[in-house]
């Protein structure tokens, strides 16, 4: 009696999991080599944001985001000919500049505003730049150079 006990508990559960499967929509393929969603994680590597067509000869868009005097991702891996846009979110302004070189440099871009009595809200500035050769490219923010740092690994 305890063998058909067991035996029935195995058959149900291999009958759940193929189940499972099937409805699931991935054929029985695995998700655990699927890339996690982009999170607040500034060591996280961004997702493609747009110019994505699945076949990963495309030049892509990255973004990264300024808030709270940070660059998220402060690491971005990408591949020669993608795009990267910084926004500022913050209230106050920020730059993008190469810590040597000249690569990258956004001059001022202007804080985000939550409005006034007499302004509207106002979005904050960005900043987009192509990246033509393979290297690693570090950057900082010129007005918070301590705090604010970031960098770019093109292959």
């Amino acid at each position: 009696m305890k063998g058909v006990v067991v035996t029935v508990v195995i058959v149900l559960v291999a009958l759940t999991v193929a189940g499972f499967l099937i409805f699931s929509g991935n054929n029985g393929q695995s998700n655990l080599n699927q890339n996690p969603a982009p999170g607040n994680n500034n060591n996280q590597t961004e997702t493609p944001q747009s110019n994505s067509t699945g076949t990963g000869s495309q030049p892509q868009t990255y973004d990264i985001s300024i808030k709270n005097l940070a660059f998220n991702p402060s690491m971005l891996t990408i591949n020669v000919g993608d795009t990267v846009v910084w926004t500022n979110e913050d209230g106050a302004t920020h730059t993008v500049t190469s810590d040597s070189g000249s690569e990258l440099d956004s001059g001022t871009l202007a804080g985000k505003s939550s409005g006034g009595y007499y302004t509207p809200p106002s979005a904050g500035g960005t900043y987009s730049h192509t990246f033509t050769t393979a290297g690693t490219f570090a950057y900082h923010c010129n007005i918070h150079p301590s705090m604010m740092k970031g960098t770019i690994v093109v292959e």
